[in-house]
């Protein structure tokens, strides 16, 4: 369009049939971006609830990176509003920081990805460490072949059997140790 929606409120032609389809082309024209808006605007408050309370580096302050598509929205939505002399300056600058803030946001996201990944291998280490040291024995789950468990703690026990010394089996009692009273 050429126009925002200053003019559909300040109408300088009288009410005539010409004026109305000059009314319903503007208003026709404005449409695909004022339903990018309004979508945005939830879009943009749903992203900022799940950065500040849901994701993997949640921040402290309200005002985090998550929160900058509202900014955008906001460029977008004012850049709209002008009457034709301003209206391609002010509708490009809109939608020039409504992209800006997209390409920031997808920044943000690719950085919980990651984190989300690294947190996934960490708890498949730490699930792996668990059967590894488990005294359960869970025959059913040994997919990798190793020792789990008990099978481990018998292994150990029928090695060290034939190796243990008196001490070991507790059949030797230590002396108590005199203390020297001064």
């Amino acid at each position: 369009g050429r126009t925002g929606w200053w003019k559909l409120f300040k109408r300088e032609l009288d009410d005539t049939w010409e004026g109305t389809v000059w009314t319903i082309h503007i208003l026709l024209s404005l449409v695909p971006t004022a339903v990018l808006i309004f979508c945005s605007f939830f879009l943009s408050i749903a992203l900022w609830r799940y950065g500040s309370n849901s994701s993997m580096v949640v921040h402290s302050s309200c005002l985090n990176p998550w929160f900058f598509l509202m900014f955008g929205t906001m460029a977008l939505a004012i850049g709209q509003l002008f009457y034709e002399t301003w209206y391609p300056i002010t509708s490009n600058v809109g939608l020039l920081i409504y992209t800006i803030t997209l390409l920031v946001l997808m920044r943000e996201i690719d950085k919980d990805i990651i984190k989300t990944a690294e947190f996934t291998e960490f708890l498949k280490q730490v699930d792996l460490k668990g059967k590894m040291i488990s005294v359960k024995n869970d025959a059913n789950n040994d997919t990798d072949g190793s020792r789990h468990g008990s099978d481990n703690l018998q292994h150990i026990n029928n090695n060290d059997k034939d190796n243990d010394t008196e001490e070991d089996k507790g059949l030797v009692l230590e002396k108590p140790k005199k203390e020297e009273i001064v």
